[in-house]
């Protein structure tokens, strides 16, 4: 496990450093059953928020179905969804329900749950690269790096 420091995530959300999130190797995301060239398509990052906007006849967005969540889930003309935040300038964006893992330091005893919603370049098949807040949740940041297991909660 190493840490990393949050922003847009490879899935197309927006989430920040106190976040419980966490990327996996880009070579499991890559490879994961379904996955394509367009990243915030992977089924790693979990199925698309229920919001939805969708271009009317007049060729303007609107709601088509409404979100509890920040942020929608937008079916421009060419059909494809695309991730937006709820337009407050504000970095919300969560358009997926990202999957989950527990991840363990057995040398704490302590565990976490966190969202994936990110690829790591630099991680090997089978590490976990965290926020600052699920890391230190676990374990002492002046590790940089520790040993951990993980696996996904449901998917």
């Amino acid at each position: 496990m190493t840490y990393y420091g949050q922003s847009l995530g490879a899935c197309g959300d927006v989430y920040d450093d106190q976040s419980f999130t966490a990327a996996v190797s880009m070579l499991m995301f890559d490879n994961w059953p379904g996955a394509s060239a367009e990243q915030n398509r992977n089924p790693i990052c979990g199925p698309f928020v229920p919001g939805r906007k969708a271009l009317n006849s007049a060729g303007l967005m609107v709601s088509a179905v409404k979100s509890s969540l920040a942020g929608y889930a937008e079916i421009g003309g060419d059909g494809l969804i695309n991730c937006l935040g709820s337009g407050t300038g504000k970095s919300d964006a969560q358009c997926h329900i990202p999957l989950t893992a527990t991840v363990t330091n057995k040398a704490t005893g302590k565990s976490v749950q966190v969202k994936i919603v990110d690829r790591c370049v630099g991680c090997k098949v089978d590490d976990i690269d965290m926020t600052p807040a699920g890391f230190a949740a676990i374990a002492d940041m002046s590790l940089g790096r520790t040993t951990v297991t993980w696996r996904f909660d449901d998917w």
